[in-house]
C-alpha cells in the first residue's frame, strides 16, 4: 500500500493506470494494476470508492467517486472498469483527464454483489448499471433465467468485455425531467412476469425455489425509488428480492 495512507483513516488501495479507452459515447473502459489487488476479499457486484481529486499527500482532503468493479483477476492482479460520463460532474472530469501511468487510490464496498438463491433474474438500469450488471450476469449458474432491461440512447450501448450481449437494450431518451418512461418499464415487466406464471402454470409444476425471482435495479436515483415501489407495493415482493443501488442522482 501506499505511504499516503499514514495520516488516513482509510486505508486506500493503490494501483496504477494500463489502459484506457473510449468504448462508448458516455463510457470508458479503464484498467488497472498493482500488487494491492491480488489479495483483496472480492465477490462478484463490489464497487470501489476512486479518489477522483487529491489536494494533498495526506489523502485526509480527497473526493471520491463511485464505481462498479466490470471484472477482476488476481493472478494479473488487474481490475477492469466500465466509467459513464453522462454528467459533467467530478469524475466525468477526472476520466476525461486521466492518463496510462497515473496513480490509482481506491478501497472497496460490498453493496449490490450477487445472490445465486434464486430461479429468475431481473436486471433494470441505464448505461451506469451495464458493467456492474455484466459481472453479476456472468457470475450467476448457467441454469439461472434471465430477464433484462436496459435503457438508454443507441450510441451508450456496449457489449460485455468478451463481445456478448447478454442483456436485452431498449432505446429509451431520458432526461433531467423524465429519467426513464417508467410506464414503459412496468408494462415490460408486468409481461414478463406472466408470461413466466403461464409456463409455470402450463408444465404443472408446485412451487419451488425455482420460482422465487430477484431483480436487480440501478441507475438514476428516481428511477430507483419507483420501481422498488412498483415491484413491494404493486407486485407485492419482499423487499429482500430487490437489490438496488442508486447509481446517479
Amino acid at each position: 500500500m501506499s505511504n499516503l495512507n499514514s495520516d488516513s483513516k482509510i486505508k486506500f488501495l493503490k494501483a496504477v493506470i494500463i489502459s484506457k479507452e473510449k468504448i462508448a459515447a458516455h463510457t470508458f473502459h479503464l484498467k488497472v494494476q498493482g500488487d494491492d489487488i491480488k489479495n483483496i476479499d472480492y465477490t462478484p457486484g463490489m464497487h470501489m470508492k476512486v479518489i477522483v481529486e487529491l489536494t494533498d499527500d495526506s489523502l485526509q482532503n480527497v473526493k471520491l467517486r463511485s464505481y462498479s468493479i466490470w471484472d477482476y483477476d488476481s493472478q494479473e492482479t488487474t481490475i477492469d472498469v466500465a466509467v459513464c460520463t453522462h454528467s459533467s460532474g467530478l469524475g466525468s472530469k477526472w476520466i476525461e483527464q486521466a492518463e496510462t501511468g497515473d496513480d490509482f487510490y481506491f478501497f472497496l464496498k460490498k453493496t449490490l454483489i450477487v445472490d445465486d438463491s434464486a430461479g429468475n433474474y431481473f436486471f433494470i438500469g441505464d448505461i451506469s448499471t451495464l458493467g456492474h450488471f455484466y459481472k453479476i450476469n456472468r457470475a450467476l449458474p448457467k441454469d439461472k433465467k434471465v430477464f433484462s432491461f436496459m435503457y438508454g440512447n443507441e450510441t451508450d450501448f456496449f457489449t460485455d468485455l468478451d463481445g456478448s450481449k447478454p442483456f436485452n437494450f431498449y432505446m429509451l431518451h431520458s432526461d433531467k425531467h423524465l429519467p426513464a418512461p417508467i410506464d414503459f418499464l412496468e408494462e415490460k415487466i408486468t409481461n414478463t412476469l406472466n408470461e413466466i406464471h403461464i409456463q409455470k402454470a402450463n408444465e404443472n409444476n408446485e412451487l419451488t425455489t425455482d420460482n422465487y425471482s430477484i431483480a436487480y435495479i440501478g441507475g438514476d436515483a428516481r428511477v430507483c425509488a419507483e420501481l422498488t415501489n412498483f415491484f413491494t407495493r404493486k407486485l407485492g415482493w419482499h423487499p429482500s428480492q430487490i437489490k438496488m443501488k442508486s447509481f446517479w442522482n
